[in-house]
């Protein structure tokens, strides 16, 4: 029962948020001038490695991070900041989901709840993320790899950007 209102009260939020509906523009997936990031804590020095290699200075990087510790760091969200129907309430998540962005990375192994509630309120042009079977949410570019772990996902991130951008 308990889970039956926690499901219909994390759609309604969901849905009523001003980005539910957003439609991003057609555009080339070389325009990577701004991009947002969402991961766990605990692939953070994976993560800035990443950013480093594949963006350096020349793009805009938006990072937000989930930690299960208090944290007073500005780009991490905690267990305390999401609610009982999983939704995340802070300043960090809602500065993150007002800006566009032309390529989104969804960086874990799992999806839960709240990091799926960002996700899906991104506003990107073009989304990128590991296949879950068990998450509703799909990316533009799904990546399908066996005993997934998150260095496995940077290098098929790192691959596949090589083949979008040469058919850009």
């Amino acid at each position: 029962m308990i889970s039956f209102f926690k499901s219909r009260s994390y759609k309604s939020a969901l849905t009523s948020h001003s980005n539910f509906n957003y439609k991003p523009t057609i555009s080339s997936y070389n325009t990577g001038a701004t991009v947002g990031i969402v991961s766990d804590l605990a692939h953070k020095v994976s993560v800035q490695k990443f950013i480093k290699d594949q963006f350096g200075t020349q793009s805009d990087v938006s990072t937000i991070y989930y930690s299960e510790e208090e944290s007073e760091s500005p780009d991490i969200y905690t267990k305390k900041q999401v609610n009982w129907a999983g939704i995340p309430k802070c300043e960090a998540i809602d500065i993150f989901l007002q800006k566009e962005y032309d390529r989104f990375y969804y960086l874990d192994t799992k999806m839960n709840l709240h990091q799926a509630y960002i996700a899906h309120l991104a506003k990107a042009k073009f989304t990128i993320g590991p296949y879950l079977d068990y998450d509703e949410h799909h990316f533009d570019l799904t990546l399908e790899i066996a005993e997934l772990n998150i260095e496995k996902l940077l290098s098929e991130i790192k691959k596949n950007q090589k083949l979008l951008s040469n058919l850009s």
